[in-house]
């Protein structure tokens, strides 16, 4: 199943009948031509009562590809990192409490690129980086136009002892390290596809 986040909706791709239904309140449309996915799209972006809608599809990698094409897709990548005392680390930007991430430099691959995104953005260097978690989708605008952002996520370990430092010219307010017990107070201000990722990090 993918998942494609606006905002704090969600349209979800799945060829899985009974997990489809099983969600409450959400629409859900069977897909039979590859053509009838751009209007149902469409109709969700402009409909924005519409919170939850799930496409039920035969084939689902044809499908996303589908939903992708409608967009300017951009890649980027990040980290869930974790530290000696079970805390993990977020940042404060725009407004939301969020994970460090950035688009990759020329030749870099995913892993180099959110290595390097969160050293920069937080100011830390003794990284190990661990396994790929998962891939999100979300859309944003950006001169006027939806754009629709990949982001490939690892999941990190931090063993040194340096003070994070927010890189500020990235819009970054706070980096801060948050025992793991205490993340769900950071749940309402925090996008639902972050959220996802950091229910699947282990530390």
């Amino acid at each position: 199943m993918y998942k494609i986040f606006f905002n704090d909706r969600v349209l979800s791709i799945s060829n899985n009948w009974l997990q489809c239904s099983q969600v409450m309140n959400a629409i859900i449309y069977k897909v039979t031509k590859k053509n009838e996915i751009k209007p149902i799209v469409d109709n969700f972006q402009q409909n924005l009562a519409m919170r939850e809608l799930y496409l039920y599809v035969e084939d689902v990698e044809e499908a996303m590809n589908e939903v992708l094409s409608l967009f300017n897709v951009e890649e980027s990548a990040g980290g869930v990192v974790c530290n000696n005392n079970d805390e993990w680390l977020l940042i404060f930007r725009h407004e939301f409490w969020d994970l460090p991430k950035g688009r990759p430099e020329s030749g870099e691959s995913m892993p180099e690129a959110a290595l390097r995104e969160v050293e920069e953005e937080c100011g830390i260097h003794e990284l190990t980086l661990f396994d790929f978690l998962t891939c999100t989708y979300h859309t944003y605008k950006e001169n006027e136009q939806i754009m629709l952002k990949k982001n490939y996520w690892y999941s990190m370990k931090y063993t040194g002892t340096a003070s994070l430092i927010p890189q500020k010219e990235e819009g970054i307010i706070e980096a801060r390290w948050v025992p793991r017990n205490e993340i769900p107070v950071y749940l309402p201000k925090m996008y639902s596809s972050i959220t996802e990722v950091l229910q699947m990090a282990v530390c």
